[in-house]
């Protein structure tokens, strides 16, 4: 890895290159977050409700997480946790990278 760089998330089995995964998919992609349903943090919007965002796949995490905050009653981006299927993503990896 180089300075500076962030770091990337592990390679997994049939991953393509990130990349090549940004290169076939230029434009903005249709991205959907399922919020927990949590009725003791009232002041953020948690109600099992799915938002919707549209973002390119060279943004970060971190951006995605700065596109669902207003949506989620202004919850700050340190306090909000992005996971998949392999679990948390990191803020500084790509959509591109979790193809």
């Amino acid at each position: 890895m180089m300075a500076g760089m962030p770091p990337r998330p592990p390679t997994e089995a049939g991953l393509v290159p990130e990349a090549e995964f940004a290169a076939r998919f230029p434009g903005p992609v249709s991205i959907n977050v399922q919020l927990p349903n949590d009725p003791t943090a009232s002041e953020w919007n948690l109600h099992g409700q799915t938002l919707s965002v549209s973002l390119p796949v060279t943004a970060t995490i971190k951006d995605l997480k700065e596109l669902l905050a207003p949506q989620m009653g202004g919850m700050p981006v340190n306090k909000q946790q992005v996971k998949n299927a392999s679990g948390f993503l990191k803020d500084t990896a790509t959509l591109a990278s979790y193809n």
